[in-house]
């Protein structure tokens, strides 16, 4: 987590300033080959990160302080294969899940003066994804080789579903070692 602090001292009163702000991952892998031509991948994972800012006035007349804090925070899994039909041709295919938390601009002020403080509690907004790939790989020749491939992909945001469907076609040529040339479209 970082930080960044200031204070100022004047006549009569001081300010005080604080940022606080940092990222969180955690993910734990399980690679498994189940037979000479059928690998598996499965990762779970969690990333974070908040920041704060908090700024603070103290007066002899009285005191204020005021302070914003967001967060995002993602739960997930997701399932990768690959599959080789022949050393020059293979499928990947895969699935993956994520839970997503956010906390926009939560927000408190206080202030010593007129007895008040405000707190504006944006409500936790949670949305989910979804998706599902899977593409083919093959080695036409030494010069020539190409991807195909399609992924489906899902995001739920409340009671809205968003699909979206994603043709991937990729071809590659390399004459030589030192030349290659690709076109793709997705």
């Amino acid at each position: 987590k970082d930080n960044f602090f200031s204070n100022s001292e004047y006549d009569g009163g001081r300010d005080q300033s604080k940022i606080t702000w940092g990222n969180d991952a955690l993910s734990f892998r399980w690679n498994c080959q189940l037979s000479n031509k059928f690998f598996l991948n499965t990762t779970v994972f969690h990333t974070g990160y908040a920041s704060t800012i908090q700024i603070k006035n103290t007066e002899s007349s009285g005191s204020s302080e005021f302070q914003l804090r967001t967060s995002i925070k993602d739960y997930g899994a997701k399932v990768d294969a690959d599959y080789l039909l022949s050393k020059n041709h293979w499928i990947k295919f895969g699935v993956m899940g994520t839970q997503h938390f956010f906390e926009p601009n939560i927000s408190r002020t206080y202030s010593s003066n007129i007895g008040l403080t405000n707190t504006n509690n944006t409500s936790e907004i949670e949305a989910t994804e979804f998706a599902g790939y899977i593409e083919d790989n093959i080695k036409i020749n030494q010069y020539w080789s190409g991807i195909a491939g399609f992924r489906l992909n899902s995001f739920r945001n409340g009671e809205k579903t968003y699909l979206t469907p994603e043709p991937r076609l990729m071809l590659f040529f390399e004459p030589n070692r030192r030349w290659n040339f690709n076109a793709s479209y997705t």
